[in-house]
C-alpha cells in the first residue's frame, strides 16, 4: 500500500485547513527544521488510517485548539497492494465517520489494508517498538520474524560455520601461548 495523496485536512492538530500534498509510489522525504509539521504531516496518516496516533494511542488529541472548526476532517488517496487506489475519509465530531470509497465503514474493515495494526505502526515509527513493554515486543517480533528450525538456520550458515559447529574449533593452547609469550618479550 502507499499514500498517493492527502486530498484534504480540516482541524488537524497544526495543519493549515485546506492542506493536500501529492506523493510518489516510489520513496518521499518530508524534510525541514524543527516545527516545521513534519510529525504532524507523518501522524496524520496513522490518524487516519487506524485511529491512533504514531504510538497507538487510541485517545490522542487531533483536534486544532486554535481554528473553530467543529470536526477534524483528514481525506486521503492510497492505492493498496492489488493496485487499487481508494479514497479514505476520517471524520471525528462529537461522533467518528470513516468513509471508504464513498461508503460508510467500520475501523475493522480498514485492517485489511495494513494487516496488523502494531506491524503498521512499526513500519510508519520506529519508536513504537521502544515504547512497547518486553512481552509485547517479542509477541510483535513473532509476528514479524517467520520461525525456521535449527535445520533451516544451519543450511543458511556458510560452510565454516557450519563445520565448526558440526567439529568445533581447535585450538593449539601452546601456540597462542608461545605467540602471546614472544610477542610480549618483543615489546
Amino acid at each position: 500500500m502507499y499514500i498517493k495523496r492527502i486530498n484534504n485536512v480540516v482541524g488537524y492538530k497544526d495543519l493549515l485547513d485546506g492542506f493536500n500534498a501529492d506523493f510518489s509510489e516510489n520513496m518521499n522525504y518530508i524534510v525541514g527544521a524543527n516545527f516545521q509539521r513534519k510529525t504532524t504531516t507523518g501522524s496524520l496518516f496513522n490518524w487516519c488510517l487506524t485511529g491512533t496516533s504514531l504510538y497507538g494511542n487510541e485517545r490522542e488529541q487531533v483536534a486544532n485548539d486554535k481554528t473553530k472548526a467543529t470536526n477534524v476532517i483528514v481525506d486521503i488517496t492510497f492505492i493498496d497492494n492489488y493496485g487499487i487506489e481508494h479514497r479514505l475519509i476520517r471524520d471525528k465530531g462529537k461522533q467518528m465517520n470513516l468513509t471508504l470509497d464513498g461508503k460508510e465503514v467500520e475501523q475493522e474493515m480498514l485492517a485489511r489494508f495494513y494487516k496488523d495494526k502494531d506491524i503498521f505502526l512499526v513500519s510508519h515509527n520506529p519508536y513504537y517498538f521502544a515504547s512497547l513493554e518486553p512481552k509485547e515486543q517479542k509477541d510483535l517480533l513473532r509476528k514479524i520474524v517467520p520461525a525456521i528450525s535449527p535445520e533451516e538456520s544451519f543450511e543458511l550458515l556458510t560452510k565454516e560455520e557450519q563445520d565448526i559447529i558440526e567439529n568445533g574449533v581447535r585450538i593449539d593452547i601452546w601456540t597462542h601461548f608461545m605467540r602471546g609469550c614472544i610477542i610480549n618479550y618483543v615489546h
